[in-house]
């Protein structure tokens, strides 16, 4: 079985924006996009630093997008041991390098508020069909890491 873990060391992590259809206008108009293909997370206490939520390898990086408004922003993609992958967007600092191995809890940069971003937050996406950036299968992450629903976070 594969260790997950939260990509927080928080005791509390508030979610600001589900898995699903968007209903916020404000979000909508600053990203477009009306379905969202991941859960955002803010930790409630504790340091910004963003977690690998399982073993694996980073695949891509996107560093310097801060003032980029469209899209991740900086962001690390990193394809799981167990077949699946996951991407850690909206970053302030990336840690982490193309071809890196990490383990559960490997510090892969900082939250922040870069992209397509209406403030500080880790959009964490999981893909359990695909580990290609280009053609994810997006899934929702709660369930993924063991959470089904999500005031048990």
């Amino acid at each position: 079985m594969s260790v997950k873990c939260w990509p927080f060391n928080s005791s509390s992590i508030y979610v600001s924006s589900p898995f699903g259809p968007r209903y916020s206008q404000e979000v909508m108009k600053v990203n477009g996009s009306t379905y969202h293909k991941g859960i955002d997370l803010y930790p409630q206490s504790g340091s910004w630093d963003v977690l690998s939520c399982m073993a694996g390898t980073v695949k891509a990086v996107q560093k310097n997008a801060g003032g980029s408004k469209t899209g991740y922003g900086n962001y690390v993609w990193v394809a799981n041991n167990d077949g699946s992958a996951c991407i850690y967007a909206h970053l302030a600092r990336v840690y982490v390098k193309e071809g890196q191995s990490v383990s559960p809890k490997t510090r892969l940069g900082l939250m922040g508020t870069t992209g397509a971003s209406t403030g500080n937050h880790l959009h964490l996406g999981v893909s359990v069909g695909s580990q290609n950036l280009n053609n994810p299968s997006w899934v929702n992450p709660a369930p993924w890491l063991g959470v089904q629903n999500y005031s048990n976070i």
